[in-house]
Parts: structure tokens; C-alpha cells; sequence
């Protein structure tokens, strides 16, 4: 088990996935990082709503437009790459290099939620 760097990263880590605030550990090959990720719906509406309605043959979000009738994206997920912890300022590549085993284990358990 990683040991993190503060009570607020912990409980961040623990949030991956849910809607709000969340830290998530990400892998790519080699490169490791953790990403400070927002979402703005929880899993529950997004099943119901990325489902395919049978009549029209499209997923079930409504669409958006702004002011000037221009098509707005949905966003599930914000994902903004940090270095270190917002909260107590640790070096997170020296918490990520210490735990590599374990660090690509959570990474693999998140991989739904890099997203």
C-alpha cells in the first residue's frame, strides 16, 4: 500500500471516479503521473444517458447549444496533471518512484476513470 503524502491526497485517491473533486494515477508505457480530475455527473446519470435510444439509434444526452446556436460539447471529466500535492506541496514523481509496483496496480484499477 502507497503511503501519500497527506490525509487529503488519501481521501482524493479514494474519490476516483465519483463526482466531484478526485486524484487519479495514470500510465502510459513508462510515464507515470497522478491528474487532479473533476466530474460533474455521477456514474449512475451517465450509464442512463450514454445508452442508445432504440428510435434514433443516438446515446440519450440532450444537446446543447450556445447563444449563437453552436453545438456545446458534454464534459464527464476535467483531468489536469499535477506534480505536486495541492494541498502540502510533496514532490509526487519521488512518491510515484519509491512505489512503482504498487503505483502501476492503482493505476490499472483506474484505468475507467482516466477519462
Amino acid at each position: 500500500m502507497i503511503k501519500y503524502c497527506c490525509d487529503w491526497f488519501n481521501r482524493l485517491i479514494e474519490q476516483a471516479g465519483e463526482k466531484g473533486s478526485s486524484i487519479v494515477a495514470y500510465r502510459d508505457g513508462e510515464h507515470r503521473s497522478f491528474y487532479l480530475q473533476t466530474r460533474p455527473f455521477e456514474k449512475d446519470v451517465i450509464e442512463k444517458y450514454n445508452s442508445i435510444d432504440e428510435k434514433t439509434g443516438n446515446n440519450k444526452w440532450p444537446d446543447l447549444y450556445d447563444k449563437r446556436e453552436i453545438p456545446v460539447p458534454w464534459v464527464f471529466a476535467l483531468n489536469i496533471p499535477i506534480k505536486f500535492c495541492p494541498q502540502c506541496g510533496t514532490n509526487l514523481e519521488k512518491i510515484i518512484k519509491k512505489n512503482k509496483k504498487e503505483f502501476d496496480r492503482i493505476a490499472t484499477e483506474m484505468e475507467n476513470y482516466q477519462k
